[in-house]
């Protein structure tokens, strides 16, 4: 068995160190997602994930709040036990907001 790693997009030998695309499917892959966003921001939905935002906010709930978490890491710096308090809080919303689905 070969070490090369491929690309999973067009499967052809990596041309980068890290990643799981090569240099020109990168770009693909940037573009199209780019492209997403735009049209969701168009249509007034949450840019990262296309669910409807919440009131008076780009993003909807569980974006914003990984948003917020981040912006509060970089901030404060790594605070392990908030970091924990923080994941339990973002996974019970998700399963409070799968339920209303």
């Amino acid at each position: 068995m070969s070490d090369e790693r491929l690309c999973i997009m067009c499967q052809k030998p990596m041309d980068r160190i890290s990643g799981i695309y090569c240099k020109e499917c990168l770009k693909i892959h940037n573009d199209e997602t780019r492209e997403l966003k735009r049209k969701y921001r168009e249509q007034g939905l949450c840019p990262n994930c296309g669910k409807k935002p919440m009131s008076g906010h780009v993003r909807c709930k569980r974006c914003q709040e990984v948003l917020d978490r981040a912006v509060r890491i970089y901030q404060n710096g790594f605070d392990p036990i908030e970091l924990e308090l923080d994941l339990k809080k973002l996974k019970k919303a998700l399963e409070n907001e799968n339920k209303k689905c």
